[in-house]
């Protein structure tokens, strides 16, 4: 697969950082290299970012995805997020029970080592 060519105007996603936009291209000597750096400027801050084109890949800056692909995400993310509490979720706030809790405080005792640490500690 060939690299991808990067414009001024494109919009990104570095992994640590978010959404960003490629302010421009330049050449850059770094480590006595020579070679294309993309200028990237952070969407909710001041932060810019230089990083080498050759890199670009390796270190996680991506596409940003369309509406089509966030649907096809969300649906599985849905189901395995909420699953079997979907219900509650839809109904607005449940009022609290403390045997809920306290029961699956019993069971969890209950099915413990007892030759095992505390998992508190």
């Amino acid at each position: 697969m060939a690299p991808r060519k990067y414009k001024k105007g494109d919009s990104l996603v570095y992994p640590h950082h978010g959404a960003c936009t490629v302010e421009k291209i330049e050449k850059m000597t770094a480590f006595d290299i020579k070679q294309d750096y993309l200028k990237l400027k952070v969407a909710y801050t001041d932060l810019v970012l230089m990083v080498p084109v050759a890199n670009a890949e390796s270190v996680g800056l991506r596409d940003v995805i369309n509406d089509e692909e966030v649907s096809s995400f969300q649906e599985p993310l849905r189901e395995v997020t909420f699953g079997r509490h979907l219900p509650s979720c839809r109904g607005g706030p449940q009022p609290f029970d403390s045997r809920q809790g306290q029961g699956s405080l019993r069971r969890r005792k209950a099915n413990a080592d007892p030759g095992s640490p505390d998992p508190r500690l």
